[in-house]
């Protein structure tokens, strides 16, 4: 039971060298489990679906700055699941910028449940934003909900219409706050 935070290049050598085919995504850093997903480093993520039931309740989505959505190509991405995540745990610097929120969190419904739901609106999102747009994603997801946004909003071979995934770590301590700077995925 300890967080799994390695870098990308040993997952990489337990895949290609040692010949490990599977990884389980529990207690792997978000960012880490996006690329790994996304550059599809193992053939099966261990996930059991029992640890993760599915529940059918509505996606909301919430924009803020819309404002500033024509000055630039760079938006906020904020995917809340198993923890609510407010504005003023983003970086400052990003603060300002064109920010959708997709939140599939409920405090009544506790525990990590997976949501196709959720990953649909997340990429109904995704796929009407601007061409090369740059996204900074701040995510309290859980690994079942994370494998499937990766796969189906996130791993286009170069033929959607983000230009750079960034992901932001949240911290652990002083309110959970994400760090300042991001893991760019791509």
């Amino acid at each position: 039971n300890v967080y799994h935070d390695y870098c990308y290049q040993w997952y990489w050598i337990c895949s290609t060298i040692l010949g490990i085919k599977k990884c389980n995504f529990v207690n792997i850093p978000i960012y880490m489990q996006m690329k790994l997903v996304i550059n599809q480093v193992f053939d099966t993520p261990v996930l059991f679906e029992e640890d993760y039931p599915k529940v059918e309740e509505p996606a909301v989505v919430e924009r803020k700055n819309q404002m500033s959505r024509d000055k630039t190509k760079e938006c906020n991405l904020i995917l809340e699941d198993t923890y609510q995540i407010s504005y003023k745990q983003i970086p400052k610097e990003k603060q300002s910028l064109y920010t959708i929120k997709v939140s599939r969190y409920n405090p009544q419904i506790s525990g990590r449940h997976y949501s196709q739901s959720f990953v649909q609106k997340i990429m109904d999102v995704v796929n009407k934003l601007d061409k090369d747009t740059t996204i900074n994603l701040y995510a309290t997801t859980n690994p079942q909900n994370t494998l499937h946004i990766a796969r189906c909003a996130f791993t286009m071979a170069n033929r959607g219409n983000i230009a750079h995934l960034v992901i932001f770590q949240q911290s652990a301590s002083q309110g959970r706050h994400f760090e300042n700077m991001g893991i760019k995925i791509y």
